[in-house]
């Protein structure tokens, strides 16, 4: 860690804490010195106003003493001033402030890197936002933390931002009002740098950038160089980009920082911005709560913690007492307590809390305290300390009162960890101990025990742990032992000296006593024969036995003994002995302005070296570090610091580091275990008069506890939103000697509470595993209720425990509750007038009065006007408030002064805290002026005015509306998601379906003409799934059947992705693109649309069509939401998928965009100002408030109730019936534009073949082949057998439509599996087969399931995969996770077992081979996936694999299938159609079994017929396969005749075939199906959306989910929809295992005139459950090296415990719990976490597919959530590749008749330039010629790719698109120069818009045109 102060480069922002070239500035400094002066300020102005002087100078050599002295409200008190809780809070504000550098060092936002001004400003806004929250409930420790780290971010913008280079000399103020716009900011492709100049950055912002104004900030990364082209970095030795050009940086961090000579200027800058900052916070919340934010008061809080039970009258009595005796005698002097807090309790009671400045409210409320009640002893004692601790400020003093026992002792670890946290200090009077309770006597009349000696042990603890005392006192001696409370109320107090014996043991102890102390008390507790004796420096002593003497006075109470010391200026070394052999305490206090406080901090290295505030304990054995602040004075020297075991001898020295300002860094070595408590001991010269230094000695209260446990815990946000839940993450880990023990393990006990008792989960245990590196992780969930007020704060504390119980460390949070701000403006002001003329001369100004009238308002969506306060002016204010003509409130201000103060400045402050002011001048009389009316100019736009009673109407009926949503197309809040209500208007799924075929098509198209073949099909809106899948068709005139169920299947995740949307994020307006939020829209779009082009190039097709879809929603929903169509636009908006490119003309948030609609009609509600500008906006849109910005359009529809409030109305063209509906066709078919430009961009991305594979497409009819294969050494026969079966597969079938359209194998055996290979290139597939060998094996399991995972999650849906094996499955556990991805994916399953129940051949050695349960295992999952368990020895292999043949043909459909376990005779009817060929019937099943085959016409076949009329059979251990040769139409039947378990299967090749996904309903915002998760509910409805494939002809009649295994069938009511889409819903679905069965009938398949009737039966199996479970992640994509959370949420009717497992396929480490509990009284539901952490060495592209599954106690019934994410780095290079045009060579004859005799060469340069991810490939998009390529290095270091293309001139133009590695796309065009007519000789200059390289002239003696264009997108 030392080495780290060494390294400047590594810091990327102002140091946080200490700068160690001594001359550089930190941000702890900047926050200091803005505090200090905004501080002195308010108090110079609070003096002013009341009329006193204020001589202090305002400058940067301000000390918080200086301060505090100076704002003291008497400047003649003679009261000592303590400066610790100013300190303390000035300390919080910067250790959360360096924080930042900590938590958040690689987030651009939280330092403005990156150019991410918005980001930034929004961390600044809203931070501020939570910080008036907090300070307006007087929540100031919240408020501190969070105003810390926005002033981290503030001042960063001054380091990391060209702001000070562009001359600017006083802070940006946009950047703390969200209501102003962002100007100036330079675009994304804006060049702002040049490379340094050597080691010299001065001159290397461009001279553009600083001449045009524009603000720019350095790009920043320690893990990647890349940036976007010709952008400035930071700089320094950690940052990567600035190794790039434009190398260097532009940091002002420090002195040495790449533009370090204006370090200091932006230094100050950033000063003054902070105290900007603060003011705005100031006039917020009100001087004086300012003030308290900021820490400075002159006293201490006075704090009582009072049990309310029967026996407690004489206590409450003496509280009462007390507490009115110090109000009455210090009210209005320095010693009058700065707050009150009262905390009653009793059983089973606490609170509520009491806080209050005002004496009289704390009187009344004391004094309203009764004693009552109470039966069994134990009280809440504990849980109202809690709430004390947490809400008192820091290093207060609690008094607790109680006589009972705590009920609530298992609090105690979470109340000594907020002891420690907040250093307050804890005193309890407990009266009576070990004496009886007068409290109802029992019926036997037997008084109940009092508090036991082990209950006032816990008392004794805590009272110890926090430097207090625990006096015990009889009830009647209490009035004697509150004087220590008098003492404490005093200020300034400090502690000399405290020590603890336990046990007792007679002992003496010196302290020493300096010239500034007063008031000398000291306290001892103990039991009664203690005795003591004290001495003075001068040598003068005094025993106990003189209760007055000449050192002390003394009175006893209880175990209390207090002195009054005397020490008549006697300073030095006194000394206290105690002869006891009991356990006993002594505490010295006195009266002195001089004291200490200390932080434990720790050291980082990284990003940020410096420290940071320690969570938690420190750790045994290890080093500890302390930061040391002296206050109360600016002369003292520190001497020695130290850790004192105040109850043994053990003492550890610190090395001292003076720091400056009276700060100094301790560092203690080897920290051995024990209690500890800080001993200071210094010099200072300003305490006496003498010439020699005054020693001095202080110690802090609180003791520190050393552990050999971490805990670690941070949230994401310490923000959280009423109604919202919180995950907080931990770590639990072993140390030893203060370092990790990566070996330890052991389990721990994990405790989380809330002061607040919200509503939280954690794991009740934590194991610390072997191999886990010492450590374990686990999530905390907090959830704030909704009623919770914005403001609020909850302290969170997590503990760890060891087993043993006797270690424990902890994690303490503060979050902050803050309600979403949407009132970002500020008040605005209309003056009415300023009366009265004022004379010119000012010895008449006190004779003449004037008046100054305003009108101020809040708007009609603002939170109102809260205050009005004077900020400038001596007069008198009066308000009245008024309903203005729009229904707005409007207060009327009138303030009236003498002439002698001429002008005034009002504030005005809203509910949200936003500040508007207002500014009045009277006039002089020497000028004569009419009144005049000033006014401000508003927008007014006409319309229905909402009245209160109006607004809750339309409320109301929201609520109302929510119930019948599915008859509402008016809720609707985008294209509808899949189906149209009016059946005429156009869905998102429409949508999505026209631009998807119609792009697939253009890519066959454009296949069709480079291999020379026609292709027909007319490319319009009218073409259907089936249609592009023939046309797509390599061979056109192939009789093979074609399926299109792949890609109808593939189409459908996209349509399923992009409805969700509508469901999962219905209310985030970035996703829809309202409430004008477009650069939120197009980032979640070009950011999706990176990670699907990146998953894409890796072959993980199914998470990029998830993707796909989500993106494409948003897309589409901008045409409909924004105003693009009304501005008369045609073409799509090609910048949204365009992240280099700038969003322009977008109207600016106080721009207004709409009037109200007259009536019902909206057609010309946009402002004509807006269309004539050409500006870009969208309609807000929001179901709980009316809130928009002033003038704005909304969304419009029912639900919108924004759209109820000025202007009303909406811009939506969501259908045809929507505000805009007459544009719905406009901009649905731009919709469809965009989507197909989205999809060309992916497709010139990926290229054709993989784009037509991304969307379901092969060029080949067959399936896959799947091969999942055990290696071990007994499998010789099986992976000969394999290979030949593969073999003659691809042999046969290469170029033919039966060629397999991809190829998976995924090798197996114990320990390993995989890696799984996925191509589509045969040969490579074969290689890889034929290196399988047999090898190795000895215990027989293997792991067969987690290769079958590994190959469902690689294969395509509905998918047919083999798996081969000899051996049990040693992961067995996994089953339920296969079963659930079988049924996820549809995908069919077929084991072929080899010598099942034989021997198999490992080692030589005879082991047990697969025994029934084992089989049973792999039969289970072939039975749910529709496929086989077929059982044959390995000599009989080879004919087994013939299956393999007959799955991988194309279109192989099934009709029927059905299986009996157990077997009896049954008779299977089945329907032929005439559509079917080469059908197929497969039984399986032990001996004896036998059947008959009976046709359509009565024609039989019996099993004893190999060869028959009917089929020819043959069998292969327990399959049978039939092989039909008749082709009979009809009804047929097959009757099986066996007791033992068998299957039936019938198949056969067609293309009329079905698929389905099972379907839930929603309602609310956006009423619709979306797909569902998991398996339906037992006993509930079941819907299914069923889509016939292959036909366009087709009808279905009739869809039953048919019981395969049993005799149930259960019919479905059909819904026709359009484009073979059907609706089928199941009422009353009970338990079972059920498959969907389709009948229909079809024109086409015949050439009868009557329609032919068909069957299908789907494969997978559809199980019920009871249990439900749910799981939605926040977002898809994972960074490598992250960490995801996924909440979800398990149901059941039931209560109960259930077993929770979670597995992925990529064994990526993840967290979750392992059960999880329904309680009563939960609503039938809980809710947990799942943490997914994706490897650092990821491959950006990789998907990972989580299964969470949730089983019932009695593993009974199991149900589960699926989710596929996409692992994807972050992507910076947005800008595609350019294009320089170098020549263009050859003249091509007018003649197309000589076209063929002439060539023409067109040469490029391409480059992405010095910081691209480089081209990766060059294709021809149009063009017909050759492409030759070379790569050279440029002058600047950059790879350029020379392209030659030659042509002959029958193609005289050329477009090429040249993609880089992260698929951004440049095109580049040429065009062949054509002879025309005679002209005379001219010489031609083309100049190519290029960046160097050569410029093209062409000299001849002919007439030539030269066309050249040059594109990039």
């Amino acid at each position: 860690m030392a080495v780290v102060f060494s390294l400047p480069g590594l810091i990327h922002s102002f140091q946080p804490l200490f700068s160690f070239d001594g001359n550089s500035t930190t941000h702890r400094d900047i926050t200091q010195r803005a505090v200090l002066r905004k501080t002195a300020e308010v108090c110079r102005d609070i003096a002013v106003s009341e009329g006193r002087d204020f001589s202090l100078t305002i400058d940067d050599s301000l000390s918080a003493g200086q301060v505090q002295k100076a704002c003291s409200s008497t400047g003649t008190s003679t009261s000592l001033l303590s400066t610790v809780m100013f300190q303390t809070s000035i300390s919080n504000l910067y250790f959360s402030n360096a924080k930042v550098d900590v938590v958040f060092a690689l987030s651009e936002k939280h330092h403005f890197d990156d150019e991410t001004f918005q980001g930034g400003r929004d961390v600044i806004t809203s931070g501020v936002s939570a910080v008036k929250a907090s300070v307006k409930l007087e929540n100031f420790v919240a408020g501190r933390w969070t105003l810390g780290r926005v002033c981290h971010t503030l001042q960063d913008f001054y380091s990391h931002s060209n702001w000070v280079e562009l001359g600017n000399n006083a802070p940006y103020s946009t950047l703390i009002r969200p209501d102003q716009p962002l100007e100036n900011l330079a675009g994304l492709s804006t060049p702002t740098c040049r490379n340094c100049t050597g080691g010299n950055c001065e001159n290397n912002l461009l001279p553009d950038l600083l001449q045009q104004g524009l603000l720019t900030s350095g790009y920043f990364n320690i893990f990647s160089s890349a940036k976007p082209a010709g952008k400035c970095s930071h700089g320094g030795s950690f940052d990567r980009t600035s190794k790039r050009d434009p190398v260097g940086g532009i940091s002002k961090d420090d002195i040495g920082s790449s533009h370090g000579s204006l370090h200091h200027k932006a230094a100050d800058m950033a000063v003054n911005a902070t105290m900007e900052l603060l003011e705005d916070i100031r006039v917020a919340v009100g001087d004086k709560k300012f003030l308290r934010l900021m820490g400075l008061s002159q006293s201490s809080v006075l704090c009582f913690v009072i049990d309310t039970t029967g026996s407690m009258s004489d206590d409450i009595a003496e509280a009462k007492r007390v507490s009115f005796d110090i109000i009455d005698s210090k009210r209005g002097t320095q010693q009058e307590p700065s707050a009150y807090i009262l905390v009653p309790f009793n059983d089973p009671g606490f609170g509520p809390l009491l806080l209050t400045t005002d004496a009289d409210i704390f009187k009344d409320r004391i004094n309203s305290l009764s004693a009552s009640g109470g039966g069994d002893i134990p009280e809440l004692c504990l849980s109202g300390l809690q709430l004390a601790l947490t809400a008192a400020p820091p290093s207060s003093e609690i008094f607790v009162f109680t006589d009972a026992p705590a009920k609530d002792a298992h609090l105690k670890s979470t109340v000594t960890a907020l002891i420690e946290s907040t250093k307050s200090v804890v005193t309890f009077m407990l009266t009576d101990v070990l004496a009886s309770r007068r409290r109802r006597r029992s019926p036997q009349g037997v008084f109940p025990r009092a508090m036991s000696q082990s209950d006032a042990q816990l008392y004794r603890d805590l009272a110890r742990a926090s430097g207090g005392q625990a006096i015990e006192v009889t009830k009647s001696d209490l009035s004697l032992a509150t004087s220590v409370i008098e003492d404490s109320s005093a200020s300034a107090v400090v502690t000399v000296f405290q020590v603890v014996r336990n046990p007792g043991r007679p002992d003496n102890f010196t302290f020493t006593i300096d010239g500034s102390l007063r008031n000398m008390t000291a306290y001892i507790t103990g039991a009664s024969l203690l005795t003591f004796s004290i001495t003075s420096s001068t040598g003068a002593s005094q025993s106990s036995s003189q209760s007055s003497g000449p050192l002390a006075s003394f009175t006893t109470a209880g175990n209390l003994r207090r002195l009054s010391l005397n020490t008549n200026n006697q300073t030095g070394s006194w000394q206290i002995s105690v002869d006891s052999n009991k356990p006993y305490s002594v505490k010295v206090t006195g009266q002195s302005s001089v004291n200490f406080i200390f932080n434990l901090v720790e050291a980082h290295e990284g990003a940020h070296g410096d420290f940071s505030l320690k969570e938690g304990r420190p750790l045994s054995g290890g080093n500890a570090s302390l930061l040391v602040s002296v206050t109360g004075s600016d002369t003292v020297k520190v001497t020695e610091v130290t850790l004192f075991d105040s109850s043994g001898p053990t003492e550890v020295n610190g090395s001292l580091q003076s720091v400056g300002s009276g700060n100094f860094l301790v560092t203690f070595s080897g920290v051995p275990a024990g209690d500890f408590v800080v001993r200071l001991r210094g010099e200072d010269s300003s305490s006496t008069s003498r010439s020699s230094q005054s020693s001095l000695q202080r110690q802090a209260s609180t003791q520190i506890k050393t552990s050999s446990i971490s805990v670690t815990a941070q949230a994401n946000n310490t923000s959280v939103e009423p109604g919202s839940t919180i995950s907080i993450p931990f770590t639990v880990a072993t140390t030893t000697n203060g370092v990790v023990n990566d070996s330890a393990t052991g389990t721990f006990t994990v405790r989380a509470n809330n002061d607040r008792s919200y509503t939280s989960t954690s794991p009740s245990t934590i194991t610390i595993a072997a191999g886990s590196g010492g450590q374990a992780n686990g999530t905390v969930t907090l959830t704030v209720p909704a009623t919770a007020a914005s403001g609020t704060d909850v302290t969170l504390t997590i503990e760890a425990e060891n087993a043993a119980a006797t270690d424990i460390n902890y994690a303490v949070l503060r979050l902050s509750v803050t309600a979403k701000v949407t009132d970002v403006t500020r008040p605005v002001c209309q003056v009415v007038s300023s009366s009265i003329s004022c004379p010119s001369s000012s010895s008449l100004c006190s004779s003449a009065q004037w008046e100054f009238i305003a009108n101020l308002t809040d708007g009609i969506n603002g939170t109102g006007i809260e205050s009005v306060t004077i900020r400038q002016g001596n007069g008198t204010l009066n308000t009245s408030t008024v309903a203005g003509a729009g229904g707005e409130n409007i207060t009327v201000v009138t303030y009236s002064a003498s002439c002698c103060s001429q002008s005034v400045e009002l504030a005005a402050v809203d509910g949200v805290g936003n500040v508007g002011t207002c500014v009045g001048q009277a006039r002089e009389s020497t000028t004569a002026a009419p009144v005049t009316t000033a006014a401000v100019n508003t927008t007014s736009t006409g319309g229905n005015t909402m009245t209160p009673s109006s607004i809750m109407a339309a409320r109301q009926t929201v609520v109302l509306m929510v119930a019948v949503v599915l008859s509402l197309p008016g809720l609707i809040l985008s294209f509808q998601p899949s189906f149209s209500d009016d059946q005429t208007s156009i869905t998102h799924r429409d949508i999505t379906q026209s631009a998807i075929l119609r792009k697939t098509a253009e890519v066959c198209r454009d296949i069709a003409a480079s291999e020379g073949r026609d292709f027909s099909l007319t490319i319009d809106d009218n073409l259907t799934v089936n249609k592009v899948q023939k046309a797509c068709s390599s061979s056109g005139t192939s009789t093979s059947p074609i399926s299109t169920d792949a890609f109808q299947t593939a189409l459908n995740v996209i349509y399923n992705s992009n409805a969700n949307v509508d469901f999962s994020l219905a209310l985030k307006p970035d996703y829809h693109f309202h409430d004008e939020t477009f650069q939120g829209g197009r980032s979640i779009i070009t950011e999706g649309l990176s990670s699907v082009k990146i998953v894409v190039k890796r072959g993980n097709f199914d998470s990029g069509r998830q993707m796909l879809g989500l993106i494409s929603h948003i897309l589409q929903d901008f045409y409909s939401h924004s105003n693009w169509v009304e501005l008369g636009k045609t073409d799509p908006y090609s910048t949204l998928i365009r992240p280099s490119q700038p969003l322009y003309n977008l109207a600016g948030p106080n721009t207004p965009t709409c009037r109200s609609c007259t009536g019902n009609i909206c057609t010309d509600n946009i402002l004509p100002e807006v269309l004539r500008r050409g500006l870009l906006t969208s309609g807000y849109f929001n179901v709980d408030s009316s809130a928009k910005p002033d003038g704005k359009c909304s969304h419009g529809g029912s639900n919108d109730i924004t759209s109820t409030k000025e202007p009303v109305g909406g811009i939506n063209k969501d259908a045809l019936k929507s505000s805009h509906g007459s544009l719905h066709n406009d901009a649905a078919n731009l919709a469809v534009d965009a989507t197909m430009e989205l999809l060309e961009d992916i497709r010139v991305a990926v290229g054709d073949r993989v784009f037509l594979r991304f969307m379901g497409l092969s060029q080949t009819q067959a399936s896959v082949l799947c091969i999942i294969i055990d290696t071990t050494g007994s499998m010789g026969d099986d992976i000969a057998a394999v290979k030949k079966v593969s073999y003659d597969i691809i042999d046969s079938r290469r170029g033919t439509q039966q060629e397999p359209s991809s190829y998976i194998l995924v090798p197996f055996n114990d320990p390993d599996f995989g890696p799984v290979t996925r191509t589509t290139d045969a040969d490579f597939f074969k290689e890889q087969i034929s290196r399988l060998t047999p090898n190795g094996g000895g215990d027989a399991p293997e792991m067969a399931l987690s290769a079958l995972q590994l190959a469902l999650t690689s294969a395509p849906p509905s998918s047919e995969m083999f798996l081969f094996t000899d051996a049990p499955a040693k992961d067995s556990h996994l089953k339920s996770a296969i079963t659930a991805l079988i049924e996820t994916t549809k995908s069919e399953v077929t084991f072929l077992l080899t010598d099942v129940l034989g021997r198999r051949r490992r080692r030589r050695i005879m082991r047990r081979s697969l025994s029934q349960s084992d089989i049973t295992l792999y039969s289970d999952l072939a039975r749910a996936s529709g496929g086989q368990a077929i059982e044959v020895t390995k000599s009989d292999i080879s004919l087994a694999t013939t299956i393999i043949k007959d799955s991988t043909t194309s279109a192989v459909v099934t009709v029927f299938q059905t299986e009996l376990n157990p077997g009896r005779p049954d008779t299977f009817t089945f329907t032929v159609d005439a559509s079917i060929s080469n059908m197929i019937i497969y039984i399986t099943g032990v001996s004896p079994l036998s059947f008959t085959l009976t046709s359509s016409t009565g024609e039989s076949q019996s099993s004893n017929q190999r060869t028959g009329p009917l089929a020819s059979i043959t069998a292969v251990g327990n399959l049978r396969r039939l092989s039909l040769t008749a082709n009979q139409t009809g009804s047929w039947n097959i009757s099986v005749n066996s007791n033992n378990p068998y299957s039936v299967k019938v198949t056969g090749r067609s293309s009329l075939n079905f698929v389905y996904n099972l379907m839930e309903a929603h309602e609310g915002v956006n009423s619709g199906f979306s797909l569902m998760e998991g398996r339906p509910t037992t006993g509930g409805n079941v819907t299914l959306l069923v889509t016939v494939t292959g036909s366009d002809t087709a009808t279905v009649t009739n869809v039953t989910l048919f019981d395969s295994s049993g005799p149930r069938e259960i019919s479905g009511s059909l819904q026709s929809l359009r484009g073979g889409n059907f609706l089928v819903r199941f009422s009353g679905v009970p338990a079972g295992d059920y498959v969907v069965q389709l009948r229909g009938e079809d024109k086409s398949s015949t050439s009868m005139s009557t329609p032919s009737s068909f069957q299908r039966q789907a494969s997978t199996k559809i199980k019920t459950s009871r249990v439900s479970v749910t799981a939605q992640a926040d977002n898809m994509i994972i960074e490598p090296g992250s960490t995801i959370s996924v909440p979800f949420t398990v149901s059941s009717g039931t209560t109960g415990r259930f077993a929770v497992r979670v597995s992925n396929d990529r064994s990526f480490p993840s967290t979750s719990p392992s059960t999880v509990t329904i309680a009563a009284g939960s609503g039938g539901k809980v809710n947990s976490t799942v943490t997914l952490t994706a490897p650092a060495s990821t491959a950006s592209g990789t998907d990972v597919t989580l299964t969470i599954e949730a089983e019932n106690a009695a593993a009974a019934d199991i149900n589960y959530a699926v989710l596929r994410f996409s692992v994807a780095a972050k992507v910076t290079d947005l800008s595609g590749p350019v294009c320089q045009v170098i020549n263009i060579s050859g003249i091509c004859p007018a003649s197309p008749s000589l076209c063929a005799s002439t060539q023409w060469e067109f040469v490029a340069n391409l480059t992405d330039g010095i910081n691209g991810t480089g081209i990766e490939r060059i294709t021809i998009r149009k063009g017909n010629g050759t492409l030759n390529t070379s790569t050279v290095v440029g002058a600047g270091g950059e790879n350029i790719t020379i392209v030659t293309y030659s042509a002959s001139c029958c193609s005289q133009s050329v477009v090429l698109a040249a993609v880089d590695e992260v698929g951004n796309v440049g095109t580049c065009v040429g065009q062949a120069t054509a002879l025309t007519t005679p002209a005379p000789q001219t010489t031609t200059r083309v100049t190519t818009p290029s960046t160097g390289g050569h410029t093209l002239t062409l000299s001849h003696c002919l007439w030539i045109s030269v066309v050249v264009s040059l594109l990039w997108k």
